[in-house]
């Protein structure tokens, strides 16, 4: 079997988000560098805006074909915990797998924060997944 791996690595600087306004400290210290955001959605149509609007020039055929494929989100911050997760893509078919990110690994008593990685597998055209990536 022949695997293909396609990586999106977002680089925000906090910094430059901020600079030019009224700042004060919450504004620097803040998870946006780190997790899925709306910044993630706005690098997929960016980076994947062909795939994501379901086409293809040198392979068009491609575009409706159901493959294997598995998303993998390193960290998603979500309040409603892996119900959320399993609400939202079980009923689409997905299978998931869902780990919930202690608050600091040093202070287990802490407990869990809001923070998950999510990976998703499914057999489906690759606009459907990107497209529920999109939304989610």
């Amino acid at each position: 079997m022949e695997y293909c791996t396609a990586t999106l690595l977002l680089d925000i600087d906090p910094i430059k988000l901020v600079r030019g306004r009224s700042t004060n400290l919450e504004q620097y210290v803040n998870d946006r560098p780190y997790v899925a955001s709306s910044f993630l959605s706005v690098a997929m149509s960016q980076v994947f805006g062909t795939a994501l609007g379901g086409r293809c020039k040198d392979r068009p055929e491609l575009v409706q074909a159901s493959i294997p494929l598995v998303a993998k989100l390193s960290v998603i911050p979500c309040r409603g915990g892996e119900k959320f997760f399993q609400e939202l893509f079980l009923p689409l078919g997905y299978a998931i797998a869902i780990e919930n990110h202690q608050l600091d690994e040093k202070f287990p008593e802490w407990g869990n924060s809001r923070y998950y990685s999510v990976e998703l597998r499914h057999t489906l055209p690759l606009v459907d997944l990107l497209s529920h990536l999109y939304v989610c």
